[in-house]
């Protein structure tokens, strides 16, 4: 869905690796943040130096100026073909709508993120909806609705770094 500057996506992956390496990031860059969502399987992702394992109802942010690596979790390489597709949703956004400066965005890159709580929750329960109901939309809803989706990703970012920046108890 094109909502204006911002892209919503379903996708669903089959059991392959998934690489962005330097030379295709100095090829192309679009200059945009991904978030993902996982609904179903898992995923590994590697991306600025952190590795982690996403399950359902998970989330993470990438840059597309830096390389990273997307492989389905738990799955031989010998036999991808057995194994169910992963489905989920994606979201790309322009770096110049981004709610948060660079160096607190960084902070958040790659790591896990919930989505299954406050505004995590409502983000992921709005992005599901705009795949369900994306037949009904009209092409003036487009921009409104990617504002929402600016917005809710801003709140529920800055919820993110307010919990990463908590002292440890």
């Amino acid at each position: 869905l094109e909502l204006g500057p911002v892209r919503v996506w379903p996708i669903r992956m089959s059991p392959t690796r998934y690489r962005r390496n330097a030379r295709l990031v100095r090829q192309s860059d679009p200059e945009e943040y991904h978030l993902s969502l996982v609904l179903s399987g898992g995923l590994g992702f590697d991306h600025v130096g952190r590795a982690g394992t996403y399950g359902p109802q998970d989330l993470w942010l990438s840059d597309s100026s830096r390389p990273y690596v997307v492989e389905p979790h738990g799955v031989p390489s010998s036999a991808p073909s057995e194994h169910p597709l992963v489905p989920g949703v994606g979201v790309e956004l322009p770096k110049s709508l981004r709610p948060l400066t660079p160096a607190r965005v960084r902070n958040l890159l790659s790591r896990r993120l919930s989505g299954r709580k406050g505004p995590g929750a409502l983000l992921t329960g709005f992005l599901t909806g705009l795949d369900q109901q994306s037949a009904f939309l009209q092409p003036s809803d487009a921009p409104r609705l990617g504002m929402v989706v600016v917005d809710l990703l801003a709140a529920w970012l800055a919820l993110e770094l307010e919990a990463a920046d908590a002292p440890t108890p």
